[in-house]
């Protein structure tokens, strides 16, 4: 064999066994990475897999953790109101995702407070122990802004989820707003050429240790609650890599052919070119590597010019342009449009001038010309040296994401102006007036001007013309407020007929006066409502921080006492607190100080006026009348303590303590064989109700004095219910009288006089006072007189001033008398020695007594 033949022998053994040494170097070599490469593509399409499900579990715990904020929900799980529609209002406005079937919300005690089914069939996992599971571990939660308890629900024919958010009151959890989801796996786990298949399932580590086993790649999704399994395509990811190797060794083979060939030739110097074409495939690798990573993601490839060089599929299926027709050209040129921020488009050329990375949101248009958002991120690409040579861009599509922000900031925005603005009249709340006022509490001077406005008789409009009809009224009336007041006041509804309107800065109470008096001009105009005309006025309270009597926190209730003190006057009127009302308010409030505690140390105290019959003169009862002993202010007749005693709602209170001293003296009076046949009580219809129901009221002894309880006409007319007439009914059968005070003043029919079936009526004073001179009064007061007598009731006559009162009343007919005629009330004392020294002669002498006899 020749030296040619030998060498090239040689050569060809050494070239084959060159080629063989480095298959196997290469398959030995290559193999792990190939391994971890597959490994970590797989990884990365599991972890973009979590991040898709968590993101969509995301959108309901937001829309959930809303609502469960909102303070008529949270009044809702706390007992303060009923509203089984509460939730299913708030998702018929809020946009939700297309998965949310039912929501219930439950308080502490795992009771179903409301509930709205949204779509389909609930899937009634209620009571189930996934629901008791997700119940129990969200009522621990610490805050409202802790992760939602999720729960997997197995199904028949498709598993859902249950979603529960805590509903926080003043830092504790009070119930929790359970959602059933039922979220589309398969739009959400699309199976592609890395993986087959992805399911989620509950978090137990048995599971999670049985499916790594079986070479499931497992993810932890909703903070750790669930767990997601993909199922790794190993025959596609293996596959990959032969072709990967063939590939490699196709091009190995071929070098080392061309090596040889010009080894053969040159002899030498060409030993290293293997190495290099093992480098150059090596950043090849490189290259698709990272192309792998991102390739669910559009990606595109450009110069330092920005130019196209190359993309991938997505970003054709994002874009709707083929890679052909755009290469060599800029994105910018051809994506962005009109629309697209430029503020955006410049920081994105600064960080390309720059040769930094940036990410950012920009509005892009598709082939089609239609918009779409993406999330966009540039980064240089650079070589081992350090030296850049282009950029990859890398986005995806969040138009959904955005459309669902945008969204939620709209439903965010009309639920606060629905919290600030009245529904009807579309005037701001009591919440924007106190925010104005609290301003002006921490500016430099702290002065406001207020406008108070009640209406007068609203009632009666909804009662006679029907709620449509009021709420029209209240229309007018914001309109009246808007139109006749400035821009920069604010004028709020503040209840149902109430109103006030908050000067600007710096207006005074003349200002306010004029306003109101040109407001209340406006609304005494005629107006109509479905033909029919309506009578409308109001009442108007005026008070101003400066006028210098009230500091800024007093305004609204100063303005409060100057609309009382207007509706006292007549209604229909402006009225200004004033110095004299200031004055007179701060009176009641000295009067209501000393009051607490003349109701801890019983202060009030019982003074009786007789009550004398007609015919005989005798004594025939007393009634107890209430005084306040003060240590400050001395002995307080009720005209001055009883209208702020109905203010503090103590009335009852003073009574009862009337009721069991007036008792005591009664017993005395027993006890000293003193005439006191009868003791009559002022009482309240809160006060009935309270004395029926009261299992130690005693019935009146037999052989000791009447007792009877007296009634307003007023009062009466209004509680005239079966509950009513029951406790009066009640109290009559344990031996007590009823009596109805100031008859006459227009309250009381005559049928209702026979369903109470009175002991006794009390003549009105006003109708008493004029029969001196007034014919007509004495036959009117003798009508009354034979209608007592028809329905078999006594009468008393109150207001008895002098002798010729009694005669005229004992001839008409009356029963009963009293009066300062006989006496004024008497402490007890006085009551004592007035019984002992009485004489009937005194008050009717013995010539006028026959002659009337």
């Amino acid at each position: 064999m020749s030296v040619s033949r030998r060498f090239w022998f040689l050569v060809g053994v050494v070239l084959c066994a060159t080629i063989l040494c480095s298959a196997g170097a290469i398959w030995f070599t290559s193999t792990p990475f190939l391994e971890a490469n597959q490994a970590k593509v797989i990884q990365d399409q599991a972890e973009k897999e979590a991040r898709a499900f968590d993101n969509e579990l995301a959108q309901y715990q937001q829309l959930l953790q809303f609502v469960a904020a909102q303070e008529n929900v949270v009044s809702v799980v706390i007992g303060y109101v009923e509203n089984a529609d509460v939730v299913s209002n708030y998702f018929e406005t809020l946009p939700r995702p297309d998965g949310l079937i039912s929501v219930t919300l439950l308080d502490a005690l795992q009771e179903v407070t409301a509930h709205a089914t949204l779509q389909g069939v609930p899937k009634e996992a209620v009571r189930s122990p996934e629901w008791i599971a997700a119940f129990e571990e969200t009522i621990k939660a610490e805050n409202r802004y802790a992760p939602a308890v999720v729960k997997l629900i197995p199904d028949t024919q498709a598993p859902y989820l249950l979603m529960a958010v805590p509903v926080f009151n003043r830092g504790f959890a009070e119930g929790v707003l359970v959602a059933e989801v039922d979220i589309d796996f398969d739009a959400v786990f699309t199976a592609n050429n890395v993986t087959r298949r992805s399911f989620v399932a509950a978090a137990d580590p048995g599971f999670v240790a049985e499916q790594e086993a079986l070479g499931h790649w497992v993810e932890s999704v909703a903070h750790d609650q669930l767990s997601l399994v993909s199922i790794p395509d190993v025959e596609a990811t293996a596959s990959v890599g032969r072709m990967l190797l063939f590939n490699v060794m196709t091009a190995i083979s071929a070098t080392l052919l061309v090596s040889f060939s010009i080894f053969a030739w040159l002899g030498r110097a060409t030993i290293v070119m293997p190495h290099k074409a093992l480098e150059q495939q090596k950043e090849h690798l490189s290259e698709l590597a990272a192309v792998a990573e991102n390739a669910n993601d559009a990606i595109l490839v450009t110069d330092l010019e920005q130019r196209i060089i190359w993309g991938n599929p997505s970003f054709e299926a994002l874009s709707g342009y083929k890679i052909s027709e755009v290469r060599g050209r800029k994105p910018s040129n051809f994506l962005q449009g009109a629309d697209t921020d430029p503020d955006t488009r410049a920081a994105f050329s600064h960080a390309v001038r720059a040769r930094t990375a940036i990410k950012a949101e920009i509005l892009n248009y598709a082939k089609n010309g239609t918009p779409y958002w993406i999330a966009l991120s540039i980064t240089p690409l650079a070589r081992d040296d350090g030296q850049i040579y282009g950029f990859m861009a890398i986005s995806h599509d969040v138009t959904m994401e955005r459309q669902q922000r945008d969204d939620l900031a709209a439903a965010n925005k009309a639920t606060e102006h629905l919290a600030r603005h009245d529904p009807l009249t579309g005037l701001p709340n009591r919440r924007v007036l106190n925010e104005e006022l609290e301003l002006r509490a921490k500016g430099e001077v702290p002065h406001a001007t207020l406008l108070r406005i009640d209406l007068d008789h609203f009632k009666n409009i909804n009662d006679t013309m029907g709620h449509d009809a009021g709420d029209y009224v209240l229309t007018i009336i914001a309109k009246i407020l808007t139109e006749n007041s400035r821009k920069t006041d604010i004028a709020a509804r503040v209840g149902g007929d109430e109103f006030i309107v908050l000067m600007s800065a710096g207006a005074t109470s003349d200002q306010a006066v004029k306003l109101g008096q040109r407001i209340l001009e406006k609304i005494n105009e005629p107006h109509s409502y479905e033909g029919k005309p309506l009578r409308i006025g109001a009442s108007f309270g005026v008070a101003s921080t400066l006028d210098g009597l009230i500091p800024l926190e007093e305004l609204i209730s100063s303005a409060d006492a100057a609309l009382y003190k207007s509706k006292e006057s007549g209604r229909n009127q402006v009225v200004h607190y004033g110095s004299s009302l200031h004055d007179a308010v701060c009176f009641n409030r000295e009067i209501s100080i000393l009051m607490q505690r003349a109701l801890t140390e019983e202060q009030f105290e019982p003074y009786f006026q007789p009550q004398i019959c007609a015919q005989s003169g005798e004594i025939c009862g007393f009634e107890a009348l209430a005084r306040w002993h003060s240590p400050e202010l001395g002995v307080v007749m009720p005209d001055v303590f009883l209208p702020v005693a109905a203010q503090m709602s103590c009335i009852e209170e003073i009574d009862e303590c009337i009721f069991r001293k007036g008792m005591k003296v009664a017993r005395d009076m027993q006890r000293r064989n003193l005439r006191f046949p009868k003791v009559s009580f002022n009482v309240t219809a809160a006060r009935i109700r309270t004395l029926a129901n009261d299992i130690e009221l005693r019935e009146v002894p037999a052989n000791g004095p009447k007792v009877a309880f007296e009634i307003l006409e007023s009062v009466f007319l209004e509680d005239q219910t079966d509950l009513f007439r029951e406790a009066l009914n009640k109290i009559r059968n344990r031996g007590y009288l009823i009596e109805i005070d100031d008859f006459g003043s227009g309250h009381a029919s005559i049928v209702g006089l026979m369903q109470i079936k009175p002991d006794f009526m009390k003549i009105d004073r006003r109708l008493v006072m004029p029969i001196l001179k007034s014919k007509q009064s004495a036959n009117l007061l003798s009508s009354i007189m034979e209608m007592g007598k028809t329905i078999n009731v006594k009468i008393v006559a109150e207001g008895v001033e002098t002798e010729d009162h009694a005669l005229i009343l004992r001839h008409l007919g009356c029963d009963v008398l009293q009066g300062f005629h006989f006496s004024k009330p008497l402490p007890h004392a006085e009551l004592v020695k007035f019984v002992e020294g009485y004489q009937p002669r005194r008050f009717f002498p013995s010539r006028q007594w026959v002659k009337r006899a």
